[in-house]
């Protein structure tokens, strides 16, 4: 696969209503990273047993290609002041084009 960057919109499949600007970045080496500006309202959760913070993250490029990321970490960055608004960074661990994945959660029972 060829590297590439795309600017879209970014969300979170249980909250499609809260799409964040951004721009996904692939290297083959390097793997692939979101930068977002602002921050999805479940990522950024305390992550203590080195689960991702987001299963999945859908998004819509500008040309209209769309994408599904699975297993992203996340983490802020950039220096927030009156006129800039707070970045994240997602680590994507697989990347899936021209396409929208689901994934279901596992149900917790108690016995």
């Amino acid at each position: 696969m060829e590297p590439f960057e795309v600017k879209g919109r970014w969300w979170e499949p249980q909250q499609p209503d809260k799409k964040l600007n951004g721009i996904l970045r692939f290297d083959p080496e390097d793997g692939a990273r979101l930068e977002i500006f602002g921050a999805f309202p479940c990522g950024l959760e305390s992550n203590q047993m080195g689960l991702p913070d987001i299963p999945l993250i859908h998004g819509q490029a500008i040309t209209g290609q769309v994408f599904t990321l699975l297993n992203s970490f996340t983490s802020r960055f950039g220096v927030v002041t009156q006129t800039t608004h707070p970045r994240s960074r997602a680590i994507v661990s697989s990347l899936a084009s021209g396409s929208r994945c689901r994934m279901k959660r596992p149900s917790m029972r108690s016995s």
